[in-house]
C-alpha cells in the first residue's frame, strides 16, 4: 500500500511534503513512514508519539490550526492526560460548507466527548452530530454535565 502510494504521488511529480499527520504509534497509522521519508522530504511532521520517529516531529495538541487554500485544518485532540488510542491526533477538515473529522483509532466516547466539546463552543449542535451521538447510545446528558 505505501509503495501505491509514494509511487502515486511520484507520477503527479510531488518531490516534498508540506505536512505528515501520524495519529498515534499503533503499526497501521506509523508502519510505512520510513519508507515515505526516504522517498520525499517532509516539511512537518505532527504525532502524539514524536518518541518512535527519528526524524524532527512536532508534538500534536489540541488547539493547533492552519489554513491551506481556504481550508481550514485544526487539531481537536489530544488533550494532556490521555492514555492508548485516545491519544490520538484528531484532525477536523473545514470548508465553508462541508468539514471531516479523521480521528485515528481515538475510543467512541472520547470521539463523542470531542464532539460535544467542538458544538458546545460554536453554541449550536449540528442534526448530524446528534446522530451520531444517537447512534452510539452516549447519554448526552452526562457527556454536557462533563463540560
Amino acid at each position: 500500500m505505501v509503495r501505491s502510494f509514494i509511487t502515486y504521488l511520484h507520477s503527479k511529480q510531488i518531490q516534498y511534503l508540506d505536512k505528515i499527520i501520524i495519529s498515534h504509534g499503533d503499526n497501521d497509522h506509523i508502519g510505512g513512514l520510513n519508507s515515505v521519508l526516504k522517498a520525499f522530504n517532509a516539511l512537518e511532521i505532527l504525532t502524539s508519539v514524536p518518541n518512535k520517529i527519528k526524524a524532527t516531529t512536532t508534538l500534536c495538541k489540541k488547539g493547533q490550526h492552519w489554513i491551506w487554500d481556504d481550508v481550514l485544518c485544526e487539531i481537536l485532540n489530544p488533550d494532556d492526560n490521555l492514555k492508548g488510542n485516545n491519544v490520538s491526533c484528531v484532525l477536523k477538515i473545514s470548508t465553508n460548507s462541508h468539514s471531516i473529522l479523521l480521528s485515528g483509532d481515538i475510543v467512541i466516547y472520547s470521539l463523542a466527548h470531542i464532539m460535544v466539546i467542538k458544538l458546545h463552543q460554536v453554541t449550536w449542535f449540528h442534526p448530524n452530530g446528534l446522530l451520531f451521538l444517537a447512534s452510539i447510545k452516549i447519554d448526552l446528558s452526562t457527556l454536557l454535565r462533563s463540560l
